[in-house]
């Protein structure tokens, strides 16, 4: 289980308790507590174009207004369509409040020096999806109920523009055994020097004749990078096969005591971001102690730190 834990300070002295990034602080209302913001994770269908493009299209970054080539085979890698109808929907993503201070990490409560800094110079944001992973079970060749996804990030809820925006791909192996992620897109506002890095978790849930079962398939580290200061980024990472890729195991299915497939259950698809601003001298304690946990938050953690 996640648990998300923030410094605690009365409404009062909220100002001097206020988040050492770039971005501002939000109180929620009838809250005490300090947030940074508002995210969304969304999982785009591969049966619904229309539903991708509104996914990809709304609310972006000024700097992806215009038309521009690398965008165009983001869509087109997510098949998404603009639609016909220029009817009035409903927003495709679902802003909820995002607790992006820190993380309560079992391995940094036994050093001090490693939960101070992870609490000065850490923000870690972890946003969660559900849905099944595959499509209709009573296909021949199971194919995923999602091909994409985006995780924004926003200051304020009725922000236009998020501080942070990530595109991702999914696909199954062509012998249908193995499972690839990779990164398409990635945008970040203006701020503080930092360096970042991006993992996805999944978590399946399924049966097994009469046995219920529930595992995390795969985590994988999918970007490490160094942000600059008060430059705003954007990245494409379009030039790369899924070859440069790791394979991943393949996520399970239900089946009855004959081995049928029956169903595929929801599965819980979680992205976490961390991002580092300089740890000065709790670096190297922070290193051996990620590097030591055997988790996805340190795996997430050593390739920040290392990243170039």
């Amino acid at each position: 289980m996640r648990v998300h834990i923030l410094v605690v300070c009365a409404t009062a002295v909220l100002t001097a308790c206020a988040s050492p990034w770039r971005e501002q602080v939000v109180a929620l209302p009838d809250e005490t507590l300090p947030t940074s913001g508002f995210s969304a994770l969304t999982l785009i269908p591969t049966d619904n174009p229309a539903f991708a493009y509104r996914v990809l299209a709304e609310r972006v970054p000024l700097v992806l207004s215009a038309w521009s080539a690398d965008e165009t085979a983001v869509r087109d890698a997510c098949d998404a369509r603009e639609p016909r109808s220029n009817g009035k929907e409903s927003a495709a993503a679902v802003l909820v409040p995002s607790d992006n201070q820190f993380v309560l990490w079992r391995p940094a409560l036994a050093d001090e020096k490693v939960e101070e800094a992870m609490q000065s110079y850490a923000r870690v944001t972890a946003q969660d999806a559900r849905r099944p992973f595959y499509g209709d079970p009573e296909r021949r060749n199971l194919e995923p109920a999602w091909r994409c996804f985006r995780f924004t990030r926003f200051v304020n809820r009725d922000d236009d523009v998020p501080a942070f925006d990530f595109v991702g791909q999914l696909r199954i192996g062509d012998s249908g055994d193995y499972v690839q992620v990779r990164p398409l897109r990635l945008y970040v506002a203006p701020g503080a020097e930092r360096n970042l890095a991006i993992g996805l978790r999944l978590e399946a849930v399924w049966r097994q004749e009469n046995t219920g079962k529930l595992e995390i398939v795969f985590e994988p580290v999918l970007l490490a990078m160094r942000l600059k200061s008060d430059v705003e980024e954007l990245h494409y990472f379009l030039d790369k096969y899924w070859e440069h890729y790791p394979i991943l195991p393949v996520v399970p299915v239900s089946t009855d005591t004959r081995g049928r497939v029956l169903q595929t259950a929801p599965a819980t698809v979680t992205l976490t971001t961390v991002e580092f601003r300089k740890p000065d001298q709790a670096k190297e304690a922070l290193l051996r102690t990620a590097r030591g946990a055997g988790d996805h938050l340190g795996a997430l953690i050593a390739a920040a730190l290392t990243a170039r």
